[in-house]
Formats: C-alpha cells, sequence, structure tokens
C-alpha cells in the first residue's frame, strides 16, 4: 500500500475508542483513517477503494514499543560479533574468532551478546578471550547490555590494572590474587569508551533502517530508542533527523538522553535542550532523560533491598548511594521536568524502586504539585517490587514500564535468576497482575535487544 491508494479494511477491527471500540470496516486514504464504522457504509463513503478482507483474526492500531536500545540492537548484528544466538562458550569463541579473521583490518574488536550464565561463577575472563585475540583489543557487551567481557590487550590499552578503583556505581571484576579479570559492570564500562570506535553517520542511518523493518513487519509503528548520547559525537541524532528529511523514517521516534551519577546535571540538561531543538523532526523527537538507578541481578548489580544469595552482605549496585547523588537525582528530575522532558529510570531492584520513588516524592513536595505532574515520569524493568511500592507508584501517578517478554521462566531463569536470588524471591519477579489491580498506569516494552526477538 502507498500513501496515494486508497484501501477498505473490511473484518474485525478494535479501534481502542471508548464511544466505538470495534468496527467492522475502516477506509484509509493518503496514509490516515478517513472512516471507520460498518462495512456497508464503508463501501458507500469509498465505492473506488481497493477492498482487504479479513474473514478471521482481529485488526489491531500499531502497536508502540516503550522502551528499546532500537539501533543499538542492529548494529550489533550488523557491525559486530553477535553472540546472542549462541548456546554454549564453544559458539562463542567460533563466532569471536570467525569474526577476527574476517576482520583484519579493525583495530579494535567489537561484539554483543554474551551471557552471564554461560561462565563458571557468572564471570567471563580475558585469557579466554586472548586465546582468540591477543594484539588488539576485543571488547563485547553482556547481552542484557550491563557489563564488557574483554580481553587483555583491552585493560591495557584502557590502563585498567590492580590499582585501578572501581568506580561509583560500577565493579570491575577481579580474580584472587586482586587483578581485573576481564570483566567490567556498569559504570566501570565507561573505562572503555576512549578505545572503543566511532560508528559513521551511513552506519547509523542503516542499523535505524533495518531495525525500522523489523519493527514494521511486526506492527510495530513508534517505538522509544532510550540511551542515544552515548557517543560524545551525537551522530545518532544527525541520523534520526537526516533520515526523516529523507522521508525514509515511517516509525514515530521517542529519544531518551542519559544523565549519570557523576555528571553535571545543568550541562547535560542544556546539552539534551539543545538537541532535542537541532534534532526535532516529523518524526523524531527527544522526549526523555533516562536514569540508571541500578544495574541487572543476573550481574549481581541490581539494587536489592535484601541482599544477594551470593553473597550475605551485598545488596547490589546504587548509582546514587550518597547523600550528595541523592540531591543531584532530585535537581535532575526537577530541572528535567521543568524543560519538558519526562524521566525514565532503571530500577531492576526493589531497593532501586525505593531510591526512585523517593526522589520522586521529594521533588513532587518541592513543588507542591500533589503528584499530578504533567511529566509521564516512569520506572522500568520492575523486576523486583513490593506491594507497598506498588501502591507508591499509583499514589505518586508513575508510569510503569514492563517487559513481558521475560515473566515466562524459560531456562536463563533457573541459571541466573535462582542463583543470585533463591526460589523465594524469584518467584516473586515481575508482578504485573499486583500493578494492573492496584491502578498503576502500565506501559509495554520490548527492550530490544536484550530480548532479542520483540515480535
Amino acid at each position: 500500500m502507498n500513501n496515494s491508494e486508497t484501501v477498505c479494511i473490511i473484518g474485525n477491527i478494535y479501534t481502542c475508542c471508548d464511544d466505538m471500540p470495534r468496527a467492522d470496516a475502516a477506509v484509509i486514504e493518503g496514509g490516515a483513517f478517513a472512516f471507520v464504522g460498518s462495512a456497508e457504509a464503508a463501501r458507500a463513503f469509498a465505492p473506488d477503494a481497493r477492498v482487504v478482507a479479513f474473514e478471521s483474526g482481529i485488526v489491531l492500531p500499531g502497536f508502540i514499543d516503550g522502551h528499546t536500545h532500537a539501533f543499538g540492537g542492529k548494529m550489533s548484528e550488523l557491525y559486530m560479533a553477535h553472540l546472542n544466538e549462541a548456546s554454549s562458550l564453544a559458539e562463542y569463541g567460533e563466532i569471536v574468532a570467525q569474526f577476527v579473521a574476517a576482520h583484519p583490518e579493525y583495530d579494535v574488536y567489537l561484539g554483543m551478546g554474551w551471557s552471564n550464565g554461560m561462565f563458571d561463577d557468572h564471570v567471563p575472563t580475558a585469557q579466554w578471550l586472548d586465546r582468540i585475540e591477543s594484539d588488539k583489543p576485543v571488547i563485547i557487551q553482556s547481552c542484557d547490555w550491563h557489563a564488557y567481557w574483554v580481553n587483555s590487550a583491552a585493560l591495557r590499552a584502557a590502563h585498567i590494572d590492580r590499582n585501578t578503583a572501581s568506580p561509583a556505581g560500577g565493579k570491575i571484576e577481579r580474580d584472587a590474587a586482586g587483578n581485573p579479570n576481564g570483566c567490567l559492570r556498569e559504570t566501570a564500562m565507561n573505562l572503555m569508551i576512549p578505545i572503543i570506535p566511532r560508528l559513521t553517520l551511513q552506519q547509523y542511518k542503516t542499523a535505524i533502517l533495518a531495525v525500522q523493518d523489523m519493527f514494521l513487519r511486526l506492527g510495530i509503528t513508534a517505538y522509544m530508542d532510550m540511551v542515544l548520547n552515548f557517543d560524545a559525537s551525537h551522530e545518532v541524532f544527525d541520523a534520526y533527523a537526516t533520515l526523516d528529511a529523507e522521508n525514509k523514517l515511517k516509525m514515530d521516534v521517542f529519544g531518551g538522553y542519559l544523565i549519570d551519577s557523576d555528571d553535571d546535571p545543568d550541562a547535560e540538561i542544556a546539552r539534551a535542550c539543545e538537541l532535542r531543538t537541532q534534532c526535532a523532526s516529523h518524526r523524531f523527537k527527544l522526549t526523555d532523560i533516562k536514569i540508571f538507578v541500578d544495574g541487572v541481578v543476573e550481574g549481581g548489580t541490581g539494587f536489592l533491598l535484601e541482599p544477594f544469595e551470593t553473597d550475605t552482605s551485598y545488596h547490589g549496585e546504587n548509582r546514587w548511594a550518597d547523600a550528595e547523588s541523592q540531591k543531584r537525582l532530585q535537581h535532575v528530575i526537577e530541572a528535567a521536568n521543568r524543560a519538558g522532558f519526562s524521566v525514565h529510570f532503571h530500577t531492576v531492584g526493589d531497593a532501586a524502586v525505593t531510591v526512585a520513588l523517593d526522589a520522586l516524592y521529594a521533588v513532587a513536595q518541592k513543588q507542591g504539585t500533589n503528584f499530578q505532574n504533567p511529566a509521564r515520569n516512569a520506572l522500568t524493568h520492575l523486576q523486583m517490587v513490593t506491594p507497598d511500592q506498588i501502591m507508591r507508584l499509583r499514589l505518586q501517578n508513575i508510569l510503569a514500564v514492563v517487559n513481558p517478554y521475560w515473566f515466562y521462566k524459560e531456562s536463563g531463569y533457573h541459571e541466573v535468576e535462582l542463583h543470585y536470588l533463591g526460589a523465594q524471591r524469584a518467584d516473586r519477579e515481575y508482578p504485573l497482575r499486583s500493578l494492573l489491580d492496584a491502578g498503576v498506569r502500565v506501559s509495554m516494552a520490548s527492550d530490544y535487544p536484550i530480548t532479542p526477538d520483540p515480535n
């Protein structure tokens, strides 16, 4: 179908409209709905339209994916060693070795998709990668995007040794002698930024178009791309705006701009405002400030009220742990909302949920808004959340962005979640029914490519 064509759709159509939730037909003219109602009235409205009849099933509006890392997922498939489909360490090795052999021209080898549960003690090592490539840096991001697995050459290039301290909110995994062992978690990943090669504008555009084709085939017509400023060049913003100017962007895309605990909040929000103005287009808009409160359970970095099963003295990583950081977090929320941005919190552990809710509460009390803030502030993932926190989400008018793809307890659940949480807590993960019953506003998201197939 093209925008110059008039099409009459006949079938069981769900409209999402309260006054007419279902219809028998719809007419589309110029790429937009021109009529919705009965089949007879639709044919009278557009007698020359091409008829497309669906005799079974249901016709639904386009889906909106409320949290993705869309172009990044396709970047890994197009330009990196792609480990997501591998099911063993041997396959990891084969994929990385083939990628290295295929690209002798690269100075740094990038990859994506390894799982913590594939390794003894859930920690990959540099020595394992050194057997494949020992001269050039190899940097492979985990399937959850919260850790790097690197070889010894990468550690040397980034000047990471036994004297390098783990940054706040992150962890440099170490061997028994205290030496970095090749796994960098959360904010420790930033130590690799200086040696990671940047992609070109054309590579970004190619990745965006590839993910667009995939989403449209699945009926997804809009998505949120959450962390667009990971590259100081900000070329991905230009890529989205350029594609829209070229009439190649067919979806509505809403972008997120990351502000971390060690950033200057005012400078970063000012930069986000500049990018929002500079790159705003018909289809692409920068709408959200992204905040990481914690990490992930499977990496041992989610921030939990009760300690990890693997270390009863350890509750995980809180990126806003000290009093000064907590004040800065409140300032980020207040300044972002004032500038017209919503704030989108990564909260996996229940202690992280408390950090976010407390900060949002403090800002609301200061502003006297009675939680009627027009900004759509949100907490995403909510893997561990208590009944009291669920009620706070409703009372504070906070959106819950959840990932239903993760609710099914497949093999990775037994390999990873039980290891860190134990059965009692693991069985209480992702309480979607409780969120809905409590009246919390809920949005769904795939978190692609953390969910490799967003169908």
